[in-house]
């Protein structure tokens, strides 16, 4: 009935596909886009394409630049001040850029910063809102197009604890930007408030889901419908801040607090951090098992045995920040030379998770890095446009793998995706940075991610495919051809010119039927998701579950442009600048090893410099 169904969905998919209607989301203007520009923006914000191992240097370099925004670090602890007192520190476009700029340089660059503190100069105003003079003007064009207040959304994805020591007005956006932060500290005199109905429009940073979220829906609502201000010792009491202290003691008891959550284990910090988040947003059930995995990935820490040893020995521990090193697995370590392009498997066939072999050489790997200098790709989590190579540390020693889906409807990116998912924590764990990009728009984007429960600040967007082309990826069968995209899906799913969707999803049911399967104890799908590998019967199911959603789905995933529907994918892990792992598919569902992938980046896996590592296995 699985297969009926799914392949009862191509009824549903007719040629009006043509027009499919994913209208692209144009991303906030960010820091590579001020940095076009001359004057202090560039200067500000230089360090997107400036990555020195001297990463201190670079961070004082970028302060020079800051005109709406003063920024220190000190014992650990980073302060960021808005400072535009003249306006009561109002939030225009450029306190945004500097602002998210600085949170997300001192997050993943610097070297010593464990916890940011955001206030605002003077002792009238935290924020006392956007600037209504930047906006007043916009039509409703201007408005959309630029996905005016997106930009902000991008805090989200700072992984260090943020307090926002809140010290006079915190109204409008400014009440908003507080409840960014993860714990806010109030000064007796500050005011919190959500003024906007008082000016003909709604809270746009996030207003109407946080208020109540912290607040609860009738206490949002009032202060929403109403415009009501709420003193200090009101907004402590109904929840919405931590502690109120007098105003000439904030910004000491904000440093107090920073420095004791710095005294702890960083990785373990930012792994609460994302577990209370993710109470916010998920279910009891998907919160207590997110808890789990990340529970279990501390283990992968240097800091757990040194915990837990200091306690049983009475002493106070000294944390490093630093995963356990741990050398390949033996299967791993015994793989043959990488002369395995071309092999086949049982009948001729690669198994389920095998990839084809990887074609990167030495050579080429040192391209990859400079390829993706000045290209751009989409936030899911915030619309905002950035510059790939900015989301991770450049530097030897700090590894990220940045997987290359095809297009969001594809097979092979939801496959990837939930095989991805499965080992987040461990990678995670050991502090290697993980970011994948899917061909579409934003929305396409955020529909994947809904679909597949995968985390929104990991994913984004290329609607164009122009970082594919720049690094060699397979533009796969027939991409200019002048054909509907209709006429493309069914000449993939009947494996004309492609090795076949259709034959890739049923090859299961004539496989080994003797293997153990292995089944997911929270689930009642199939786990191909583990680390072992479960009889074909039941990667097939899967692999028809998988096809029945995205076709069921296939006018918010698919992108308009229909070159794309062919254009094949890849995966590059990189240490620093350097290449360690590179693959590039080859067809449908040939995608990379993960867990070869994993074994590469993992701590004990092959140094930086060294030849990449091309894996082909067989799994059936």
């Amino acid at each position: 009935m699985s297969a009926i169904r799914a392949l009862g969905r191509l009824a549903v998919v007719s040629g009006g596909l043509a027009q499919l209607g994913c209208t692209a989301a144009a991303g906030a203007a960010t820091a590579a886009t001020a940095a076009a520009a001359p004057g202090a923006a560039a200067a500000a914000l230089s360090w997107r394409r400036r990555y020195s191992s001297e990463a201190a240097d670079a961070w004082d370099a970028m302060r020079v630049g800051f005109s709406s925004i003063e920024a220190e670090v000190e014992g650990g602890v980073a302060t960021i001040t808005v400072a535009r007192p003249e306006a009561l520190n109002a939030l225009n476009k450029q306190v945004m850029q500097e602002l998210v700029s600085a949170c997300l340089f001192l997050d993943r660059n610097h070297p010593s910063a464990k916890v940011i503190i955001v206030t605002g100069s003077g002792d009238k105003a935290f924020a006392a809102g956007a600037d209504i003079k930047e906006m007043a003007t916009l039509s409703y064009a201007d408005a959309y197009n630029s996905s005016l207040l997106n930009g902000w959304e991008t805090l989200r994805t700072v992984r260090k604890p943020i307090i926002a020591a809140v010290n006079g007005y915190a109204l409008g956006g400014g009440c908003e930007l507080a409840m960014m932060c993860d714990i806010i500290l109030a000064s007796d005199k500050a005011q919190f408030g959500q003024p906007e109905i008082t000016l003909g429009v709604i809270p746009g940073m996030g207003g109407t889901q946080r208020l109540t979220r912290a607040v609860g829906k009738s206490r949002a609502m009032e202060m929403i419908l109403t415009g009501q201000r709420i003193g200090a010792a009101e907004a402590e009491r109904i929840g919405l801040v931590s502690r109120v202290v007098p105003a000439a003691e904030l910004m000491a008891e904000a440093r107090k607090l920073a420095s004791k959550i710095a005294e702890f284990s960083t990785p373990v910090v930012e792994k609460a951090k994302e577990c209370v988040l993710v109470a916010q947003e998920q279910s009891l059930g998907e919160g207590l098992r997110f808890e789990k995995r990340e529970f279990w990935s501390c283990w992968a820490l240097d800091d757990q045995k040194e915990g837990m040893g200091a306690f049983v020995q009475k002493r106070k521990p000294a944390f490093t920040h630093k995963c356990n090193a741990r050398p390949l697995p033996p299967e791993l370590q015994t793989l043959p030379p990488p002369t395995l392009a071309g092999h086949r498997g049982l009948a001729g066939v690669h198994g389920p998770f095998a990839s084809s072999s990887a074609s990167s050489s030495a050579g080429s790997a040192t391209g990859d890095y400079p390829a993706l200098q000045g290209r751009t790709v989409y936030s899911a989590a915030s619309g905002a446009e950035v510059e790939l190579p900015s989301l991770w540390r450049a530097e030897p020693g700090k590894r990220c793998i940045v997987v290359f889906l095809t297009h969001f409807a594809d097979l092979s990116s939801t496959e990837l995706a939930q095989k991805l998912k499965a080992v987040l924590p461990e990678l995670q764990g050991a502090g290697v940075g993980v970011i994948a990009v899917g061909l579409g728009n934003v929305a396409a984007a955020r529909k994947f991610a809904d679909l597949l429960q995968f985390p929104l600040d990991l994913l984004y967007a290329d609607p164009m495919g122009d970082l594919y082309t720049a690094l060699g990826f397979s533009r796969g069968a027939l991409p200019d051809a002048p054909v509907s995209p209709y006429a493309k899906l069914l000449l993939m799913l009947a494996g004309i010119e492609s090795p076949g969707t259709i034959q890739e999803v049923l090859r299961g049911y004539v496989g080994d039927r003797s293997a153990k399967p292995v089944f997911a104890q929270d689930s009642n799908l199939f786990d191909v998701l583990g680390r072992g590998y479960q009889r074909p019967f039941e990667l097939a199911t899967l692999r028809l579950y998988n096809m029945n959603t995205v076709l069921g789905n296939w006018k918010d995933l698919a992108p308009t442009n229909t070159r794309l529907l062919t254009q094949q994918g890849g995966c590059i892990a990189f240490d620093g600048q350097t290449t360690i792992f590179r693959h590039a598919d080859t067809g449908i569902l040939k995608y990379a090893d993960v867990d070869a992938l994993v074994a590469a980046v993992l701590p004990g896996a092959a140094p930086a410099g060294a030849a990449p590592t091309q894996v082909t296995r067989t799994l059936l």
